[in-house]
């Protein structure tokens, strides 16, 4: 398999959108989301942070991953700028209410945030890429970056339902640290140097 890992462009937006639609469960709010707020939400996230890769098969864009120490902060303003869109979404799609409701309370009642700096805000592979190590690959990557910038550890947030993920995550040595009654938040330490360049 020829793949390359690179940093991501705003050029490479339209084609990470067209993989986070193929990709997302159903049950994933952002799955419903119209192209154009998945393509404000990645740019707001790839420019304030940087830890933002694509994985490219014969120049093809196969896979992404967007982390950083401001996907949060991203995350709120596109909420914020685009109040509209996310409202007509939801109303279009009920059946999202109660979770977007729920997710609101838990960010507004949360007690403690997670003590990581970084996290990963989205990763994914192509649908028909899927099962070929594109994700792994993705992962060591953004760990190589993070060692060599001396990032400890690192989080992210999966959905309870997405039990592929769950499963992936665990593999890679992720420990739960936090968890609701929809989704899990796993923190992963890193131990030891950068491994030699190579990918």
């Amino acid at each position: 398999m020829d793949l390359t890992i690179r940093p991501m462009t705003q050029q490479d937006l339209s084609a990470v959108v067209e993989i986070h639609k193929g990709s997302y469960q159903e049950d994933h709010v952002t799955s419903r989301y119209s192209p154009r707020l998945l393509h404000e939400l990645y740019r707001q996230v790839l420019t304030t942070n940087r830890y933002c890769f694509v994985a490219c098969l014969r120049g093809q864009v196969a896979g992404f991953l967007l982390a950083g120490e401001h996907t949060r902060q991203a995350v709120n303003v596109f909420l914020w700028g685009n109040k509209l869109g996310l409202l007509a979404t939801v109303l279009r799609h009920p059946s999202f209410l109660r979770s977007s409701v729920v997710g609101l309370m838990h960010r507004i009642t949360a007690k403690e945030e997670p003590v990581v700096a970084v996290k990963i805000l989205s990763i994914a592979v192509a649908a028909n890429q899927q099962r070929r190590g594109i994700g792994q690959a993705l992962l060591e990557h953004l760990e190589i970056q993070l060692r060599r910038d001396g990032v400890p550890a690192y989080g992210l947030f999966v959905k309870r339902s997405n039990t592929p993920a769950i499963a992936f995550y665990r593999r890679n040595a992720f420990l739960a640290a936090r968890e609701t009654d929809q989704s899990i938040y796993f923190e992963k330490q890193l131990d030891g140097p950068a491994p030699p360049t190579g990918v």
